[in-house]
């Protein structure tokens, strides 16, 4: 059995997002590359379904938003990593202090009577 070109090609655009994009996030040309690339083939999966199984709209479906999460992921990223090298603080760490903070002030408060 072999396994179909198409495949192939999902699984290393899979492997761009998540192993090499990272990597290369203040390189431009490299991000927007990958990130047309995958907008590419999801405008692709959507309208022509994925080969082999054209008739497939759930696979089409998965596929074409799988895609299209990973551009939502990778600009998330770049955003994350942008405000790291200009030394803002991240929304999600703030937050996380924020809570710390609560929970240790939680313990210290009067209980209220009612």
């Amino acid at each position: 059995m072999t396994v179909p070109p198409a495949l192939i090609g999902l699984a290393v655009l899979f492997a761009v997002n998540r192993l090499v994009l990272p990597r290369f996030l203040r390189v431009a040309s490299v991000f927007y590359l990958v990130n047309i690339a995958d907008l590419i083939a999801a405008l692709w999966t959507y309208i022509q379904g994925f080969p082999g199984m054209e008739d497939q709209t759930a696979v089409r479906l998965l596929i074409g938003t799988l895609l299209l999460f990973h551009i939502a992921q990778n600009l998330a990223l770049r955003e994350r990593e942008r405000a790291r090298v200009e030394g803002e603080p991240d929304r999600r760490t703030e937050r996380l202090k924020a809570l710390k903070a609560d929970s240790t002030n939680d313990g210290d408060a009067p209980a209220e009577s009612g």
